[in-house]
Formats: C-alpha cells, sequence, structure tokens
C-alpha cells in the first residue's frame, strides 16, 4: 500500500509521522513557490504562531528565486532534498508576520512545497 501526504507542516516532522503511521517516505521532488491568497493565508499563519509558539516558514520570493536560478536549480527538483533547499533559502527565511507586513508594502513572498512517497512498512 502506498500513500501521499501533503498540507502544511513542519519539514522535519514529516518522517516521523510517516513512520509513526507505519509508512516509510521518500522526498520525491521539492520545490519553491510564490505563496497564493497571500493576505488570508498569511493572516492565518500569523495567527497560529502567536497563539501556538509555533513557526511557518516563508521566504522572500524575488530574492529566493534569483537565488535559486544563479545556482542553476531546477524548479521542482529530484536533485536536492527538501532540507538542503529550506538551508540554501535560510537567508531570505521570515516569519508569517514579516511576511505579511512585507507583503503589505508589495513585497511577493514564497513557500517551498514537498512531494513524498510512503511505502507501508514491510511491503
Amino acid at each position: 500500500m502506498r500513500g501521499v501526504f501533503g498540507g502544511r507542516v513542519p519539514y522535519e516532522l514529516i518522517p516521523k509521522l510517516f513512520k509513526d503511521t507505519g509508512y516509510k517516505s521518500e522526498e520525491v521532488c521539492c520545490g519553491f513557490k510564490m505563496q497564493t491568497e497571500t493576505e488570508e493565508m498569511l493572516e492565518g499563519y500569523s495567527k497560529g504562531e502567536a497563539e501556538n509558539g509555533i513557526s511557518f516558514d516563508f521566504y522572500r520570493y524575488e530574492d529566493s528565486v534569483k537565488f535559486l536560478k544563479s545556482k542553476k536549480i531546477a524548479d521542482p527538483t529530484a536533485d536536492i532534498k527538501g532540507d538542503a533547499l529550506k538551508e540554501m533559502l535560510a537567508p531570505f527565511k521570515v516569519s508569517s508576520k514579516q511576511a505579511l507586513e512585507l507583503f503589505r508594502k508589495g513585497a511577493k513572498i514564497g513557500h517551498t512545497v514537498h512531494v513524498l512517497s510512503g511505502k507501508l512498512s514491510g511491503n
């Protein structure tokens, strides 16, 4: 049995979620995209950060895209894993609150995306 998982969860929790439910995970590819429904989504993420002590990773979009192009990193890519992508984009990282403030000043905001495959352990 195979499964696919998606959503906005902390990247480092994904392998644990798969393992805890009996699956072995494999990252198929990762990428970077511009945040859609930005005002609405960032308000929700910002509220979640403030109320629950969690954080979501957003990035200054134009700086991130320029950097990825300068490194000739395809988007999406299977050549690197999501943790490496996030590490490379760390200089452009902002909180959801910061992202909302930047967006309201006219900046584009981005986030990483990850496609993972899960295989039931023992199969």
